[in-house]
């Protein structure tokens, strides 16, 4: 588990990318 810290931009970019990673999974599972 990754501790996000609020002030830290590399913690907001592995957020993003593991949310970016879930839409894309969640897309080909319909197609």
């Amino acid at each position: 588990m990754v501790k996000v810290l609020p002030d830290d931009p590399m913690s907001r970019h592995v957020v993003a990318f593991a949310a970016a990673v879930l839409v894309t999974a969640e897309v080909s599972s319909e197609m």
